[in-house]
């Protein structure tokens, strides 16, 4: 994936990022805000936005509390992630980390969007479980894959959290042997059209 931040990068950067996805060289843009001190929605974003539409790549959001700052929520909130999938119905989203701790505000609000999506990254993390409640984790991802089970994505967060972890977290679900195919592999394929 490519990223940016829209307060030290420049137009240049997105003109790059623009012809990376049109190559094929890269599957999505993932922003950070929380930890990039601005909102998923900022205006400066529009040309991600629509490229992002156009190429058919996901913009990956990182959301929730980040280590040790709660307040970086404040700048990731679902609230302007719905703001962007209702003016860019063709724009896939795929939220990071459901929102943590706050992950059953982040389902109601969000599950009726077919065209947002979950990862499960860093949500077998320690500090993730402790906060958020681990039984809560379960109950969400096993509502939302109930739901729509091509929604959630498998992730780890590797090189901060544990892989085997989060393998085992999936395992872990209530859910049938086909979704956590889907779980695992096939929607990213699909929603990073990877065409394997």
């Amino acid at each position: 994936m490519g990223t940016l931040n829209i307060l030290k990068d420049s137009k240049q950067t997105i003109k790059k990022l623009d012809i990376l996805a049109k190559e094929k060289e890269i599957v999505g843009i993932k922003i950070f805000p929380g930890n990039d001190k601005h909102y998923p929605n900022d205006s400066r974003l529009e040309a991600i936005f629509r490229m992002c539409a156009e190429n058919e790549i996901p913009l990956v959001i990182h959301t929730g509390w980040n280590s040790g700052d709660s307040n970086a929520a404040k700048y990731n909130d679902p609230k302007y992630i719905i703001d962007i999938v209702e003016r860019y119905r063709g724009l896939k989203v795929v939220i990071s980390h459901y929102f943590w701790p706050e992950v059953e505000y982040c389902y109601r609000i969000t599950k009726d969007f077919d065209n947002i999506y979950f990862d499960t990254s860093a949500l077998e993390d320690y500090e993730v479980g402790e906060v958020t409640g681990r039984d809560n984790i379960i109950n969400i991802l096993e509502r939302t894959i109930s739901d729509n089970s091509k929604r959630v994505l498998f992730g780890s967060d590797y090189g901060i959290c544990s892989i085997e972890d989060h393998i085992e977290l999936i395992n872990q679900l209530d859910i049938s042997f086909e979704d956590r195919e889907r779980v695992f592999y096939k929607n990213a394929i699909e929603v990073f059209n990877l065409g394997l």
